[in-house]
C-alpha cells in the first residue's frame, strides 16, 4: 500500500468512525437544536419489541446492519491477513461499547438486537471487501476508498441541505 493510499484509507475510515459516533451516540443531533432526548433502558431479549417504542422494525435492524458494513470492510482491508479473524470480535466490541455508552449517558436504549445486527454488519463488511477483492484484485482498496469517499460526500451534501432548510447557517 502506497503512502498516498494509506493516507486516503485512514482519512475515509476516520471520517466514517466520526460519523458512526455521531449517528449512534448523538443521534445526528445538531448544535442549537435543543437537548438530546434522554432514555435509559436495556432490551435483553433479541428481536423482541422495545419497551419504549413498542415495536422493533425491520427497517431499524437493516440500518443497524448497514452502518456497520464499512467497519468490517475497512478493518479487513487495513489489518494484516493473520489478524483478520479478529474483525468480528472488534465489531462486537465496538457495538457493545456504543450500547453501554448509550445506557450510561441515557442517550438511547441498549439492545441485544443491535449487538447482533451490528456484528452481522461487520461480518457483511468482511464479505463485501472479499467480493471487492475478487472483482478488482489489487485495486480492491481503491474501489473501497472511492465508495467510501462518494458516500461521505453524499452524506455531507445531504447534511448541508438539511441544515440550510432548517436555517442552521
Amino acid at each position: 500500500m502506497t503512502k498516498r493510499m494509506k493516507i486516503w484509507t485512514w482519512t475515509v475510515f476516520s471520517l466514517y468512525l466520526a460519523w458512526l459516533v455521531w449517528a449512534i451516540l448523538f443521534k445526528f443531533h445538531l448544535p442549537g437544536a435543543g437537548p438530546l432526548r434522554t432514555m435509559r433502558s436495556i432490551e435483553w431479549i433479541p428481536f423482541a419489541p422495545r419497551e419504549i417504542e413498542r415495536r422493533q422494525t425491520l427497517e431499524e435492524m437493516a440500518l443497524n446492519l448497514i452502518v456497520f458494513i464499512p467497519l468490517g470492510a475497512y478493518l479487513t482491508a487495513l489489518l494484516p491477513k493473520g489478524k483478520r479473524r479478529w474483525v468480528p470480535l472488534i465489531g462486537l466490541g465496538a457495538s457493545l461499547m456504543f450500547e453501554v455508552l448509550q445506557y450510561v449517558f441515557a442517550i438511547g436504549a441498549a439492545d441485544v438486537t443491535d449487538l447482533i445486527m451490528n456484528t452481522a454488519g461487520t461480518l457483511s463488511g468482511m464479505l463485501f471487501f472479499g467480493i471487492l477483492h475478487l472483482l478488482f484484485k489489487k485495486r480492491a482498496l481503491t474501489a473501497l476508498n472511492m465508495l467510501g469517499t462518494a458516500g461521505e460526500v453524499l452524506f455531507c451534501g445531504m447534511l448541508l441541505l438539511v441544515m440550510a432548510a432548517n436555517g442552521r447557517f
